[in-house]
């Protein structure tokens, strides 16, 4: 599959079914972790249904989380781009597939600007160009703001490049 370009998606659920009523990962988090791991899946859409009403500290193992992690879970910019009330997803409109540099691009409107995750999948660091016009359909000058780091990177025209390391992302807004 990631031969021919492709990437490979896996739905599953905190609970005992997904929303659909196939098999969840309540109880086997780990061994479906391992798997999707072992399966190489690029994506995975973890929904809620049928929980069991299980506490979330011990559904999703918070005590082990890490303060890095945690911040990003927490992260204010991040979580108001997800509860933005337009309400649309984004959308990937770019990625490049092949042995060392791997990326994506996925972009979105907001209700009041522009989201830019730039996602490098490649085992060495790339720079990675961000087209205003090709990619999220703007001209002219667009103020750049690191939702993850939550500063300013000021005003960029046309374009803006993002040097990631490997297996690292980066959300503008």
């Amino acid at each position: 599959m990631h031969k021919n370009g492709l990437l490979f998606g896996i739905y599953s659920d905190a609970g005992t079914q997904t929303c659909g009523g196939f098999p969840g990962s309540l109880d086997y988090e780990d061994t479906d972790a391992q798997t999707f791991v072992d399966w190489d899946v690029d994506y995975l859409k973890y929904a809620n249904c049928n929980e069991q009403g299980r506490p979330e500290q011990e559904r999703y193992k918070l005590t082990k989380i890490t303060d890095e992690a945690k911040a990003l879970i927490l992260n204010k910019d991040i979580i108001s781009v997800n509860q933005d009330p337009l309400g649309l997803s984004v959308c990937q409109v770019y990625y490049k597939t092949d042995n060392k540099s791997s990326f994506d691009i996925w972009t979105g409107p907001l209700n009041d600007g522009y989201v830019a995750i730039l996602f490098n999948r490649g085992i060495e660091p790339i720079s990675i160009t961000l087209d205003f016009k090709e990619h999220c359909h703007l001209n002219g000058s667009i103020e750049v703001y690191d939702l993850v780091k939550q500063q300013p990177y000021g005003d960029y025209t046309n374009k803006y490049v993002h040097i990631l390391n490997k297996f690292d992302f980066y959300i503008s807004y």
